[in-house]
């Protein structure tokens, strides 16, 4: 039980901490790369503000300059927009020479220029074929390969200029691989620490769920010796006198105390230690010897039993803890299933999945909240669980806690007027 809780604790913690680790790395490279695209729109729109009417005379066919805060209108810059338009970008010196770009402009559907004298990673005859590609696209501006382009059309031209955004890309798989390792680095940190502090977290549950069995142990054991000294004077007084309603009543009521103490016992037995030592059996030989003796009982009872149980099965775990699961289902079905009814119980094997079945007709039938709640101690909706029936809402506890302790999985259901009870290994 204490290992489970931590496991638990340590789980939902970690699914928490994934969430919000995942959440906040998006987030981060998210940014980032609208960041990115948006500086590689800046550039791009300093690239196609240009309009070159003429070609370059020799003196300006250097290398131009950027303008700087004092000019004095000689120097021709590289783009003509104001650097404040641009606020995305830190325009320095450097700039105009660590933007690459090159550019084809087509005029009824053929090259008249190509201008890649600013980049030299692309030849002439590819950067025509990224623009052919790019006008046969359709869209204005998108992405080919690391470039970004735009197509600008000017008068029955249309130019397609091309940006190479390489560093920027790699600038942004980098933070996306760092925050990324970092993340799982912080993550797995976090798995270490919630390891080692998970018996700290839990302390406080596992203590109240202590004293709360140990309550039940105490007031078992006490209940009994008093619960003895009343049915052993019910006795002496229906020796000694007539036997009437009254020692009658009293003698019904103290059996029926009994066998509450005796349920609470193996109900705080089975929270502390559900089973015993695992061995290998064959459940289906189990399953048949506990279910048989109760076909007399339904008999009596003008019910049916009909057993479907698959021959060969074997399972590992604790034979006697698993002859007590099957008890309780039948007594349970014998209890709250309608008068002249057929109670069924099967066996077989699914894949690598071993499941029992228990179904008997009820009405009226749980309602869906009810099925979800029937193996809480105590719990007895009208329904199903009435205290005619001589329960008191602990048998299917007692089953949870001994399915569980198997690492199977128990639930109710409702098919047509039945209600089913399915256990799987």
């Amino acid at each position: 039980m204490i290992r489970s809780l931590r496991k638990k604790f340590v789980l939902i913690a970690m699914i928490c901490l994934i969430c919000v680790t995942t959440v906040l790395i998006a987030a981060i490279n998210v940014a980032n790369y609208l960041r990115t695209d948006r500086r590689c729109e800046d550039l791009m729109d300093m690239i196609t503000v240009q309009k070159p009417s003429e070609e370059p005379s020799a003196e300006e066919a250097i290398p131009p300059k950027l303008p700087k805060p004092d000019n004095d209108g000689k120097d021709r810059p590289w783009f003509s927009g104001k650097h404040e338009d641009f606020k995305s970008i830190s325009i320095t010196p450097e700039t105009e020479f660590t933007t690459r770009w090159f550019s084809v402009t087509f005029s009824a559907g053929e090259v008249v220029s190509v201008s890649m004298d600013r980049i030299a990673s692309v030849s002439s005859e590819k950067g025509e074929a990224y623009a052919r590609t790019a006008l046969r696209s359709g869209d204005r501006s998108g992405y080919q390969d690391v470039y970004k382009y735009r197509i600008v059309s000017e008068n029955d031209t249309e130019t397609v200029y091309f940006l190479n955004c390489e560093n920027e890309f790699q600038h942004a798989l980098s933070l996306l691989i760092t925050t990324v390792l970092i993340g799982l680095a912080v993550l797995i940190l976090l798995l270490i620490l919630l390891t080692l502090f998970s018996r700290r977290a839990v302390k406080p549950v596992i203590e109240n769920m202590e004293r709360q069995r140990r309550f039940i142990t105490d007031a078992g054991h006490e209940l009994k010796t008093p619960l003895a000294i009343i049915s052993a004077d019910t006795d002496v007084l229906s020796l000694t006198g007539e036997s009437n309603e009254w020692v009658e009543s009293i003698r019904n009521q103290t059996k029926r105390m009994e066998q509450l103490v005796q349920d609470l016992l193996t109900l705080a037995r089975s929270e502390e230690t559900p089973v015993g030592e695992f061995a290998s059996f064959s459940f289906s030989d189990a399953v048949l010897d506990t279910a048989m003796p109760f076909e007399t009982l339904a008999a009596a009872r003008g019910k049916r039993l009909k057993l479907e149980i698959a021959p060969d099965i074997s399972l590992q775990g604790d034979e006697g803890a698993l002859r007590r699961l099957i008890s309780i289902l039948m007594e349970n079905a014998l209890k709250h299933s309608d008068g002249d009814c057929e109670i069924f119980l099967s066996l077989r094997r699914e894949g690598k999945r071993v499941v029992l079945e228990q179904k008997n007709p009820c009405t009226p039938l749980p309602s869906p909240s009810d099925l979800e709640r029937l193996f809480d101690r105590f719990y007895r909706p009208d329904t199903s669980r009435s205290r005619d029936g001589g329960g008191y809402g602990i048998g299917l506890s007692i089953a949870r806690s001994i399915v569980e302790a198997h690492k199977g999985k128990i639930r109710a259901t409702a098919e047509g007027n039945c209600i089913c009870f399915t256990v799987i290994f």
